[in-house]
């Protein structure tokens, strides 16, 4: 039997798919039944509201308050390029490390570091991704991307035909936020 509705005297009860009227001094035990399960029901989906909404509430640092910034500028010459192959000799890449004391453990765990390159005078967001063609047909893409550590910044670049095309001299721009 399930509790549907609830008026003044009378109590609607559904038993076997069939609707039936009680008056409330008959079945007294079921009122007080369900009527006390209502109440807990009611209870505990307040209790339950209340406990999200605590746990779910964090204390949080305003925008902007408390936040700094450092931004680094960073040149690789030609000559700071190293040639990487994998075990096979294959998978051909280059990369450049940057010493940078300047990203501590705190920047590492509670912060970040955005890196850009800087081409013909414009910020390109890292991963950058080219797309070249020469004058004899030959297609390829190249692709700037770049991690950091406690203490330094490796930069990659990687062409997609993996042909000995050490990079030139790049200039690079790390923004560092904590």
């Amino acid at each position: 039997m399930k509790f549907i509705l609830f008026k003044p005297l009378k109590l609607l009860f559904i038993q076997n798919n069939k609707h039936v009227l009680s008056t409330r001094s008959n079945n007294r035990r079921d009122f007080t039944c369900y009527f006390i399960n209502y109440l807990f029901m009611k209870k505990l989906l307040l209790l339950f509201s209340v406990a999200l909404f605590v746990v779910s509430c964090q204390q949080e640092t305003p925008q902007g308050a408390g936040t700094n910034t450092k931004i680094i500028n960073l040149t690789a010459a030609p000559s700071d390029w190293v040639e990487n192959l994998d075990a096979n000799k294959l998978n051909r890449y280059y990369s450049c490390h940057f010493s940078m004391p300047e990203i501590n453990s705190t920047v590492f765990n509670d912060g970040t570091v955005t890196g850009y390159i800087m081409i013909d005078n414009a910020q390109q967001p890292l991963p950058s991704v080219r797309h070249f063609q020469n004058t004899a047909g030959a297609l390829w893409t190249q692709t700037i991307d770049f991690d950091y550590v406690v203490g330094g910044v490796n930069v990659y670049v990687t062409n997609s035909d993996f042909a000995v095309d050490p990079p030139g001299a790049m200039n690079f721009r790390m923004v560092l936020m904590w």
